[in-house]
């Protein structure tokens, strides 16, 4: 398998993790193991990581925004908390989730 190939697969696990929320200990492990058997380096595995987290948390926070618009608030409130678990210093996020409850 080529390192395009192995990048891809590893970000794609982070990508299927993360639909159950933040990365836990044993995900952590899993992860660990793939980019060893990869070779993909720290720096690497992290630059990955990052892309793989800005872009759960912005489809994550466009899905909120989209549920909100069609009133359906329960669903825009379960978007809103994932994404403020990945990314607890944006804002808005908070803002969108405060607005959901009220």
């Amino acid at each position: 398998m080529n390192l395009i190939k192995q990048e891809k697969d590893y970000y794609e696990l982070i990508i299927d993790m993360l639909d159950y929320g933040v990365i836990d200990d044993s995900k952590r492990d899993l992860l660990n193991k793939r980019k060893s058997r990869y070779g993909i380096s720290d720096e690497r595995a992290k630059e990955i990581e990052d892309f793989a987290l800005k872009e759960n948390d912005n489809n994550l926070f466009k899905q909120g925004k989209s549920y909100y618009i069609d009133n359906n608030y329960e669903e825009a409130i379960r978007c809103f908390k994932k994404a403020v678990e990945l990314n607890a210093n944006d804002a808005n996020i908070w803002n969108w989730l405060g607005s959901s409850y009220n």
